[in-house]
């Protein structure tokens, strides 16, 4: 084992050496990708620990959870991740629960471009999302001032 490790760490070494005038940027990319993955990671324990809140009714825990991860994943993530879509959507559906419909539509929308972009308008989720929008946009009118 002692050996073992011992080519492991040269190998690394090599690895390093390999890098030539640039170590510190090497590094820095490193630390980056690894940021990164834990910051997508704690993304995903919010969200998780988000969507229990919201199956049990505690809609404000919910909300903040699911904000929190959105922040994370609209720093990591590219425009248009499905990933991205989902927490919009779930995010959208607790305001819409507590009543904030303004900002759930805002959401819905973002997610339904989102969907209709990366899957095309006739798939069973981006019709979802669209029929969920027009739920929406109804309690708007609806609403007092609406």
């Amino acid at each position: 084992a002692g050996r073992r490790m011992s080519a492991l760490a040269s190998k690394g070494l090599k690895v390093v050496q390999g890098v030539g005038a640039a170590p510190s940027r090497a590094m820095d990319k490193l630390q980056s990708a690894s940021a990164s993955r834990a910051s997508r990671s704690m993304s995903a324990k919010l969200y998780r620990v988000g969507l229990e809140r919201y199956k049990s009714g505690r809609y404000a825990e919910a909300e903040e959870l699911f904000r929190a991860a959105l922040r994370i994943n609209e720093r990591e993530m590219e425009p248009f991740s499905e990933e991205l879509a989902v927490n919009m959507n779930n995010l959208a559906a607790t305001l819409e629960r507590q009543d904030k419909l303004s900002e759930a539509l805002s959401l819905c929308a973002r997610a339904h471009a989102i969907f209709a972009q990366t899957h095309g308008k006739d798939h069973p989720r981006t019709q979802h999302v669209a029929s969920k929008l027009k739920e929406i946009e109804a309690a708007l009118k609806c609403a007092p001032g609406g």
